[in-house]
C-alpha cells in the first residue's frame, strides 16, 4: 500500500486464499470498480477490481481499516490510519 497525503493505493493481498478486502474510511466501506460490468463493489474483489479502481481519495481525517476475508469467511482487521 501506499499512502500520499489522502490519496491511498491499495495492493492486493499476498495470502493465496484471499477473496475481498474491504476498505473502511470513517467506518463507511469505499466502493470499487469491478471487470465484466458488474459495477462498484463494496470491496475489492480478487480477480474482479481493476487495478485503476485500487486508488482511492479517503478523507482527511478519521480511522481507515482494511478487512481482508478469505474463502472460508476468516476476516482480519488492520488499522491503516
Amino acid at each position: 500500500m501506499k499512502i500520499n497525503g489522502t490519496t491511498f493505493t491499495f495492493s492486493r493481498p499476498t495470502l493465496p486464499d484471499w477473496h475481498t478486502l474491504t476498505i473502511l474510511d470513517n467506518g463507511q466501506p469505499k466502493t470499487f470498480a469491478t471487470t465484466y460490468g458488474s459495477g462498484a463493489k463494496p470491496h475489492i474483489i480478487r480477480g474482479r477490481t481493476t487495478r485503476a479502481a485500487e486508488t482511492v481519495t479517503m478523507s482527511a481525517t478519521g480511522p481507515v481499516i482494511a478487512v481482508p476475508e478469505d474463502y472460508a469467511g476468516n476476516k482480519a482487521t488492520t488499522i491503516l490510519r
